[in-house]
């Protein structure tokens, strides 16, 4: 009999030993190390958001640049147009002055970078998890990450959850995977339209230091939104909530 016990606690042993060290791998395979400085600095920001009120100033139709169901001011006449797909457009500016412009257009829940990460195994994970925690948007999704921002992903975490931190994390990273750039902005919009404008700046010794605006706009289970990389120093905060007025979708 107690041969046996031992036989059993031995074939447990082996079992808990694999189980573990498999799981081990697992969190080895998905770490968020690389990207974990540039996810709190992102957690950090969502701390110290701003808000500002959308009111939208409805223009005559020939003052509008259309891309699918996104309207904007159109500010493309120094711009030559450089690539087009079924979710983004790009354009670069003619005058010099180191300009760049991206309209985008994408389904929700898993894009949270721009340009979006297209993974469909990291899709499902997403989706799965907006699902079980209720989140509609990612303005929920932003506040229920910063109300967990000291839940740490450990060896007793299921493989879905630590699967789900990594793709959440590596999303969300992905706004500044770089040393040179600074997250530096993050502001919630309200009123006519719901969705976030995220800023940041680059600082380089190799080429010209520009400054970033990405703004994102949250339509049913759609996302829209434009981009703006430059050096030019006309275009700034006030610039870009001034084309964020100019904004409808029909």
């Amino acid at each position: 009999m107690k041969k046996k016990v031992i036989i059993v606690l031995v074939v447990l042993f082996v079992i808990a030993g694999g189980y573990f060290g498999y799981k081990a791998y697992y969190l080895h395979k998905y770490s968020t190390g690389d990207m974990e400085k540039y996810y709190q600095n992102f957690i950090d920001l969502i701390g110290e958001k701003d808000t500002y009120t959308v009111h939208a100033n409805k223009l005559d139709d020939s003052e509008y640049y259309v891309f699918d169901q996104l309207h904007i001011k159109n500010f493309f006449s120094e711009f030559q147009e450089d690539n087009v797909s079924s979710h983004l457009k790009t354009f670069t500016s003619l005058t010099g002055k180191n300009t760049n412009v991206g309209l985008f257009h994408h389904e929700l829940p898993l894009y949270l970078a721009y340009p979006p990460l297209t993974n469909e195994e990291d899709a499902t994970y997403m989706k799965k998890f907006m699902k079980e925690q209720q989140l509609d948007t990612m303005l929920d999704l932003f506040d229920y990450l910063y109300q967990n921002k000291n839940k740490k992903v450990g060896i007793f975490d299921s493989f879905s959850t630590i699967r789900e931190n990594y793709v959440i994390k590596s999303n969300i990273g992905s706004f500044a995977f770089s040393d040179s750039y600074s997250d530096q902005k993050l502001t919630y919009l309200t009123g006519d339209y719901l969705g976030y404008l995220h800023e940041g700046k680059v600082d380089s010794n190799t080429f010209q230091p520009f400054r970033s605006f990405v703004v994102h706009f949250i339509v049913g289970n759609e996302e829209y939104g434009f981009s703006i990389s430059t050096s030019d120093e006309k275009i700034d905060r006030e610039y870009v909530l001034d084309l964020i007025n100019t904004i409808k979708f029909e």
